[in-house]
């Protein structure tokens, strides 16, 4: 609830702004889909070998104002999706929503997006487990321009910091937070009005 006031106060504080030194609205989805196999090995302390398999999609969705001199600020909402399969076991599924503040620069070919996520929750549904946090990201983004928008490829760095652990209806602090950093490639999609 506390993330829907901040957004609430990021657009009411927009509004207040001269909003003629504003060129457009930057409507930017991303998707991106990865998916890995590994095997364990055999060895003598661990004579079964087992493939673990990952898939992980990440889908982002931010909405941004621009000035006439390319600075963009606005906010991201992410949700990822993980699904882990280690050897013959059911598959474990793991979603991550996180919501944050945009500032950047956004120019006919590049795009380049910094996030901080003041909200971010990371859950095992079926534990009933979910760890909250922060984090943030960095986009760089190439824009391949076609009539009012753009497609093209962005990679993607996150860093996430979880410090509370819930399990049920019991909530903790952590003594050391669980951290989550990643680097991924993604298509992304930038539409101006």
């Amino acid at each position: 609830m506390a993330h829907v006031k901040k957004i609430v106060l990021l657009i009411f504080l927009l509004n207040f702004l001269s909003l003629n030194s504003f060129a457009d609205i930057l409507i930017a989805p991303g998707l991106s889909i990865q998916q890995g196999t590994s095997n364990s090995g055999a060895t003598s302390l661990n004579p079964t070998s087992y493939a673990t398999t990952s898939n992980l999609q990440v889908l982002e969705f931010v909405i941004a104002w621009t000035t006439e001199k390319s600075w963009a600020f606005g906010i991201n909402s992410a949700t990822d999706t993980q699904s882990i399969k280690i050897g013959s076991s059911a598959a474990s599924t793991y979603t991550r929503a996180s919501t944050g503040l945009v500032a950047g620069m956004v120019t006919e070919k590049f795009s380049g997006l910094f996030t901080y996520y003041f909200a971010s929750s990371y859950s095992l549904a079926s534990a009933s487990s979910t760890y909250t946090g922060s984090g943030f990201q960095l986009d760089l983004g190439y824009k391949i321009p076609v009539k009012g928008w753009a497609f093209g490829p962005r990679l993607t760095y996150r860093s996430f910091s979880y410090t509370n652990y819930t399990y049920s209806s019991t909530s903790e602090s952590l003594s050391t937070a669980k951290t989550d950093v990643e680097l991924y490639p993604s298509v992304g999609v930038w539409l101006t009005f």
